[in-house]
């Protein structure tokens, strides 16, 4: 801090390198400060070194419990042993049994809620649960369609876009739909003929592709958000004993969880990293390395758990109808 007559102040080199470590509901009320902090908050730039520190911070869950009528939403640390905190969620999203949480990705997190029954009342939502913006999916799930779907959820860093992915898996083929936040639409594209057979509704965004395990062909699926194709990902030898298993971003590195509940109902999470392994006709295959043992530990009955990280990026052009209950 510097001293000017009598006045101490901060150079404004200074400013952003400070608030970059503040959480986002502290930076929401210092935009009071001065129009110049406003326009700092809210520009591109520091948006994305704001998320660029906290994204390098220690990793934090999403843990998603509750019953028929309830839903509850706790941030754990990942070596903390305690809640740390619970988000903010919109006041339609209150029951357990008609939210399903699709994926997060640095700090949105598409959720897909059944207002009813019948197909016709299902929705997707992209929310910000730290700024407590909401916007709604156009379009909705094609109900027509007879099959098993499946989502993804992440960010093209090339394109600088997020998009989510739409699977239907029924007997006799494979329709893929891809949203795209920027433009606001829907597209049909083609598979392709890559053999993938049924994936789990468990992946990641990583790098500009989402990830699914393949649970009949031993493997990974990978999809492309900017080229838009799949690629099939072979990993024999990946037979891990495991109540649950999610994938997850972690430390920027593409890593499987799995959890195990054990008698006292406490989670304990064991951690695995993709990495690339050259075989003796320098092949490119992938291997897993064990790369924690167990933690935390959290004595919590939850549903679902989801990789977090709290950021400032925005939802652009907001316009969203809240379902009935």
């Amino acid at each position: 801090m510097l001293v000017q007559g009598d006045s101490p102040f901060l150079p404004d080199d200074i400013i952003p390198s400070i608030l970059k470590r503040l959480p986002v509901k502290t930076l929401i009320r210092f935009q009071c400060v001065s129009k110049l902090w406003k326009n700092l908050v809210r520009s591109p730039y520091f948006i994305a070194d704001h998320l660029h520190h906290t994204s390098n911070q220690r990793p934090r869950f999403l843990f998603i419990s509750g019953g028929y009528d309830s839903l509850n939403l706790s941030v754990v640390d990942y070596a903390a042993t305690h809640k740390l905190l619970y988000l903010w969620k919109p006041s339609f999203m209150s029951k357990l049994s008609r939210t399903r949480f699709i994926n997060s990705c640095n700090g949105l997190i598409c959720v897909r809620y059944d207002s009813d029954a019948s197909s016709s009342g299902t929705s997707l939502f992209i929310w910000n649960p730290a700024t407590r913006e909401v916007r709604c999916v156009p379009g909705g799930i094609d109900g027509d369609v007879d099959g098993v779907f499946c989502f993804g959820f992440g960010f093209s860093p090339i394109l600088n876009d997020y998009k989510i992915v739409k699977i239907c898996m029924s007997e006799v083929n494979l329709r893929v739909e891809v949203y795209s936040l920027n433009t606001d639409t829907w597209r049909e594209i083609e598979f392709g003929n890559t053999e993938i057979g049924r994936i789990s509704r468990s992946h990641a965004s990583f790098n500009g592709s989402i990830f699914w395990v393949a649970e009949e062909m031993n493997g990974i699926v990978s999809f492309d958000l900017a080229r838009e194709v799949f690629v099939f990902m072979p990993v024999p030898g990946l037979y891990i004993k495991s109540q649950y298993l999610k994938f997850l971003e972690l430390n920027k590195k593409l890593v499987l969880a799995g959890f195990n509940l054990n008698r006292r109902y406490e989670y304990a999470l064991h951690f695995w990293e993709m990495e690339e392994v050259v075989d003796v006709s320098d092949d490119k295959k992938w291997g897993w390395k064990k790369i924690d043992k167990s933690r935390p530990r959290i004595s919590n009955l939850a549903t679902e758990v989801l990789a977090y990280v709290e950021s400032l990026v925005p939802i652009p052009n907001i316009k969203c109808e809240e379902p009935k209950s």
